[in-house]
């Protein structure tokens, strides 16, 4: 029996997408246990998933020595990590492990999305395959994975086995997600009110938004909410699919939920800044790019009209 572990203590998106590592490899080897470092903001993704064999929580780089001496003690067969990071590269090297395999990086990367990365492996020092920046985010789990000998190809996203729970009725509704802890990929607040405003004047709908109050300009979205404008704060999982899956649009940044909309391939709409929306989206036509390096930068004028020409592109009226 194979004992694997994925390291994966960065955002909750890079978490998600590693389950479909986790749960390709599951495939592959029935037997095997596979066990996962998370940040304990990813906690809630593993609810409704029954693959898993055990979760170790990571506090932090403080709690390095401590998440090392739980890692060791396993003594695994694979250790991976998929998405680069300073301390998934530091629990990667430091696990007794037979093959380790992953973006082995301790320099901060301002923004890794955006650049070409070496796949490193302890079994294999040459010949050895690079991330590029524009290979879909499933093409860059299957090189880790094939760096370590185990051939694959991912074309999916992962499908929560999840069922209809909305326990209130919105009506016919627009969801958005404007806003995030990272300030490079949230909406200005301006255009967050804007896209707003043109929903409600152009379809007079209900309109949804998902927030956080870790989000940078949580107290502005917030400002928001009205009779028909609702803010839906830190939704669980469950709630979440269901949200999306219901609207008649979902409109999102480059976060967690857009991965969602795009597993269930529906009706959504993704705004990226500097990343390449094909590299994070298998239905990738649902999106709109600003070469910009921030969505904060992109003026409201060029927003607007970028998101409306897109919207009645997309929207069944």
């Amino acid at each position: 029996m194979n004992r694997f572990l994925i390291v994966s203590v960065n955002a909750i998106g890079d978490t998600y997408l590693s389950l479909i590592g986790a749960r390709k490899i599951k495939d592959l080897f029935p037997n095997s246990k596979i066990d996962f470092v998370i940040s304990p903001h990813s906690d809630f993704l593993f609810s409704n998933v029954n693959f898993i064999n055990e979760i170790i929580i990571h506090n932090g780089l403080i709690n390095s020595i401590v998440s090392i001496l739980k890692i060791n003690k396993m003594r695994y067969d694979y250790v991976f990590n998929f998405f680069p990071g300073r301390i998934n590269t530091l629990l990667n090297i430091s696990a007794r492990a037979r093959i380790k395999a992953g973006y082995w990086n301790f320099l901060k990367v301002k923004d890794w999305s955006c650049s070409d990365m070496r796949v490193n492996s302890n079994i294999k020092k040459s010949n050895f395959l690079v991330w590029k920046k524009d290979t879909s985010y499933l093409e860059k789990i299957s090189l880790v994975l094939q760096t370590a000998n185990i051939n694959v190809s991912l074309s999916s996203k992962l499908i929560f086995p999840i069922k209809n729970i909305r326990s209130q009725n919105y009506g016919k509704y627009y969801l958005l997600h404007t806003s995030s802890r990272v300030n490079d990929r949230s909406l200005s607040n301006k255009n967050s009110k804007d896209l707003v405003e043109f929903l409600w004047k152009r379809f007079d709908q209900n309109i949804l938004i998902i927030a956080s109050v870790e989000d940078k300009n949580y107290r502005f979205v917030k400002s928001l909410e009205s009779k028909n404008i609702k803010i839906i704060n830190n939704p669980a999982l469950p709630l979440l699919i269901d949200l999306i899956i219901s609207s008649r649009l979902f409109i999102a940044i480059d976060s967690f939920p857009i991965h969602i909309a795009d597993a269930y391939d529906t009706p959504f709409l993704g705004i990226f800044g500097p990343t390449n929306p094909e590299s994070v989206l298998v239905n990738s036509s649902k999106s709109v790019k600003f070469n910009i390096k921030s969505l904060l930068d992109v003026s409201s004028e060029r927003f607007l009209n970028t998101i409306e020409t897109k919207i009645m592109e997309t929207i069944v009226i």
